[in-house]
């Protein structure tokens, strides 16, 4: 049964995150997301979504609970690993008190698509840096451009929610 979730868990990621390039994709695929749940726009982070998916799905109230109330992110339970996840981690080969779900998730996806960039990334903690807001890649660019704002003053994360309460 865990590993049907972690399989279904890492389809719907893959899913998502294979939009990646095209924000507005993305925003759409959020949007649908976070409709199909019920919950509010842009609260969520699309992988808190996925989890809320899958905890439902399993009517884990427990967990999804644990979601909505963002007991997730406190740094207070970052040092709880379940079962699931320490098993995972345990597959992965790696401390499941460094990375999160998500992240162990995505690096099993790398992995199962021999991405070493991908690996690399998130092996080396740059995925959690924070952007740094005067880097402009064509994505944020196209973004900014949409929206008729300087994409300097925004992280790309703000850009696609705005996009997304504009498109609505």
């Amino acid at each position: 049964m865990f590993l049907k979730s972690i399989t279904y868990a890492a389809a719907l990621l893959a899913a998502t995150t294979a939009f990646a390039s095209d924000a507005s994709a993305t925003a759409r695929s959020a949007s649908q997301l976070e409709a199909q749940l019920g919950v509010p726009a842009g609260q969520f982070t699309t992988a808190e979504l996925i989890q809320l998916g899958e905890a439902r799905r399993e009517n884990d109230a427990v967990g999804e609970q644990f979601i909505l109330s963002g007991a997730n992110r406190t740094q207070a339970n970052s040092h709880v690993v379940s079962r699931g996840k320490a098993q995972l981690s345990s597959q992965l080969g790696v401390n499941p008190a460094e990375f999160t779900t998500s992240e162990l998730i995505q690096l099993h996806v790398a992995r199962r698509d021999n991405d070493a960039v991908t690996v690399e990334f998130i092996l080396s903690g740059r995925n959690r840096q924070a952007e740094d807001l005067a880097t402009v890649n064509r994505g944020k660019a196209q973004l900014a451009a949409q929206l008729g704002v300087d994409p300097t003053q925004y992280t790309t994360a703000e850009l696609v929610q705005q996009l997304t309460r504009w498109e609505d």
